[in-house]
């Protein structure tokens, strides 16, 4: 996908599936799951065919996004991108064959406990 189309598909994704639920996050801790869903279903979590370089500018630009409307999710956002680029590392089949996948697409999300060890 071009940039410009990337920018206008998120966009619309944080208008529809993430702006409307800023004030529940804030105050009835609400996790967005379907946006997050949304955004790897719309292929922003994938990392099939780029560069290592394209992947990061592209996340950075997804939790800045992101963090224009609320900081909560954004570091939820960061979790689930700092638990990808773990498993991107790993040699595991299963790893790579069966859940980088499914946390690509978010059908699975993840969050880092280890990050600060993974350095």
């Amino acid at each position: 996908m071009n940039k410009k189309i990337e920018n206008v598909v998120l966009k619309q994704i944080i208008n529809q599936h993430f702006k409307p639920y800023i004030r529940q996050i804030d105050e009835k801790a609400y996790y967005q799951k379907d946006f997050l869903s949304v955004v790897g279903k719309a292929g922003f979590f994938s990392s099939n065919f780029l560069q290592k370089e394209d992947v990061r500018c592209r996340e950075l630009y997804i939790i800045e996004e992101t963090a224009k409307y609320c900081m909560k999710s954004a570091f939820t956002l960061w979790c689930h991108l700092a638990a990808l680029a773990s498993f991107r590392l790993s040699n595991n089949p299963f790893i790579n064959n069966h859940l980088l996948p499914l946390f690509e697409l978010g059908d699975v999300l993840a969050g880092t406990g280890l990050s600060n060890a993974i350095k």
